[in-house]
C-alpha cells in the first residue's frame, strides 16, 4: 500500500545520508524493541525518534535554517493551505507536551497513559508529512507504489 511505498522511499532517501540512515535505523531499532514489550516508555520512545528523524529530513530541505520540526514547518514552504501545516505543528506541541516523550512535559496534561493506538496512530500521521519535509520523496511514485 501507500504507506509501505512511503517506508521504502524514505529507507532509499535515507540511505544515501549516513546521518539519516542512523537516524532511520534508531527509529526502526524502537519499532523492533516494541516485540519485546510494548509499554509505555517503549512507545514514547518510538515516537520521539520518529520525530528527531522527520526534524533532520526538514534540516536538509533547502533553504531551512532552523533545527526544531516545529520551526522547520514554518520554513519549508511546501504546504497547500495554513490548516496543514497547523497539524503537523499541533502533532509536534503533543510529543513536547506529553510526559516523556521529547520533554519532562506536564503530567496533568496526558488524559491517559499512551499505548499502541496511539503509537499507530502518531507514527501514521507523522509518516504523511514527510513528503512536506523532504523533496527527494516523490509523492507519485509512492501513490502508484513504484
Amino acid at each position: 500500500g501507500v504507506f509501505a511505498s512511503l517506508v521504502r522511499d524514505l529507507s532509499e532517501v535515507t540511505s544515501r545520508d549516513a546521518y539519516l540512515d542512523s537516524l532511520r535505523k534508531d527509529f526502526e531499532e524502537a519499532i523492533r524493541d516494541l516485540r519485546i514489550d510494548c509499554s509505555d516508555a517503549r512507545i514514547r520512545s518510538c515516537i520521539q525518534k520518529q520525530v528527531v528523524l522527520l526534524e533532520a529530513l526538514g534540516q536538509s530541505y533547502p533553504g531551512v535554517a532552523e533545527h526544531t520540526l516545529g520551526a522547520i514547518c514554518g520554513q519549508v514552504g511546501t504546504w497547500p493551505h495554513d490548516k496543514v501545516q497547523e497539524a503537523i505543528k499541533d502533532l509536534y506541541k503533543f510529543t513536547n507536551s506529553y510526559p516523556g516523550i521529547r520533554h519532562a512535559g506536564t503530567p496533568a496534561t496526558a488524559l491517559r497513559t499512551i499505548d499502541m493506538r496511539d503509537l499507530v496512530a502518531v507514527s501514521i500521521l507523522l509518516a504523511g508529512f514527510t513528503p512536506y519535509l523532504s523533496n527527494a520523496i516523490n509523492a507519485d511514485h509512492v501513490y502508484r507504489g513504484l
